[in-house]
């Protein structure tokens, strides 16, 4: 684990606290081992992003964001405690609004085990209850509310079963199919952090 300093960087992160948080992420980047360094790193790159946006250095911002992201991505659903893969999701949204950044979140990951399962099946539940057309298909179940074209929640597909080699590409591909012209949006629904992180960069490439 990394300890205090750690802690105090995400502390200091969340306040607004750049400069301090930089220096408390770098200290424990200089004592990590080889395979954890890059993690620090990355979160070193994040914060001074911040702050070079807040000393109005455009570029320097820019870069930041870029390192950041290559340097978190292999850590991602999460680690250390942190969602990695919703700071990576700020990280997208600080580069497509480049210069002006969202608000940096380092949220903690979400609980793991029967504790998410149990959560997770109480969404599925309440999905199967709405009164929405229902279209099963191989991977899983497409909702869709005439009525309610426009409603994301009511409109979407919901993946159940998904090998590894399928693709966003192929998951698209589905929506488009099962929601042709009825819906005009496409919402996709996956289920488990490692399958999210694996489809997150093929579903930005089909924004």
């Amino acid at each position: 684990m990394a300890g205090a300093d750690y802690e105090r960087g995400l502390e200091l992160a969340a306040r607004g606290e750049y400069f301090e948080a930089h220096e408390a992420f770098e200290a424990v980047w200089r004592r990590a081992e080889a395979g954890e360094r890059d993690f620090y790193q990355g979160l070193v790159h994040t914060v001074v992003a911040w702050l070079q946006e807040e000393r109005q250095n455009e570029v320097g911002s820019k870069r930041q964001l870029e390192k950041a992201r290559r340097r978190l991505t292999p850590y991602a659903p999460s680690h250390e405690g942190l969602d990695v893969g919703g700071l990576l999701h700020t990280l997208d949204l600080a580069l497509a609004s480049f210069p002006t950044l969202p608000e940096l979140r380092l949220a903690s990951a979400l609980p793991g085990g029967q504790e998410l399962e149990r959560a997770l099946a109480f969404i599925r539940g309440i999905q199967d209850r709405d009164p929405t057309e229902r279209r099963v298909f191989a991977l899983g179940v497409a909702f869709r509310q005439p009525d309610l074209p426009l409603i994301r929640d009511l409109n979407f597909v919901r993946v159940e079963e998904l090998p590894l080699d399928t693709s966003a590409a192929r998951l698209a591909a589905d929506a488009d199919r099962l929601h042709a012209k009825e819906v005009a949006h496409r919402k996709i629904v996956v289920h488990g952090e490692q399958t999210a992180a694996r489809l997150a960069t093929g579903f930005r490439e089909h924004g």
